[in-house]
C-alpha cells in the first residue's frame, strides 16, 4: 500500500535545504545521491567531448530527469554551435560544486 502525503514541492525543498540528507544533494527540483553524482561525473569524463543530446540520453538512462541542472552542479558548461543539441557539446568548466543551490 502506498501512502501519498499532500506536500508541496516548495514546502519539501525549503525543508530538504534547511536539513539535508546525508549522502544526497538537492539540485533544483531532483535529490540525487552523492555516489550517483560522482558516477555521472566519472562517466562524463571518459566521453571526453560529447554532444548535448548524447549526455542527455545517457543520463535519463541512469534515471536523471533534470540534465541541464545536474550537469552545471558537476562543473560542466554546453558550448552551443547553433540551435541543435545534437552539435552543442559539454565540457568541464569548473570542479565540481560543493555547495547546495
Amino acid at each position: 500500500m502506498t501512502t501519498q502525503l499532500e506536500t508541496s514541492k516548495e514546502a519539501l525543498r525549503r525543508r530538504l535545504q534547511t536539513a539535508p540528507v546525508k549522502g544526497y544533494r538537492l539540485i533544483g527540483d531532483v535529490l540525487v545521491s552523492e555516489k550517483k553524482l560522482d558516477d555521472i561525473d566519472r562517466r562524463l569524463s571518459q566521453l571526453r567531448e560529447a554532444s548535448l543530446s548524447t549526455v542527455t540520453e545517457l543520463m535519463q538512462g541512469m534515471g536523471i530527469g533534470a540534465p541541464n541542472q545536474v550537469l552545471e552542479a558537476l562543473g560542466y558548461e554546453v558550448k552551443w554551435y547553433g540551435l541543435d543539441k545534437d552539435k552543442a557539446i559539454i565540457s568541464k568548466s569548473k570542479t565540481r560544486s560543493t555547495t547546495k543551490p
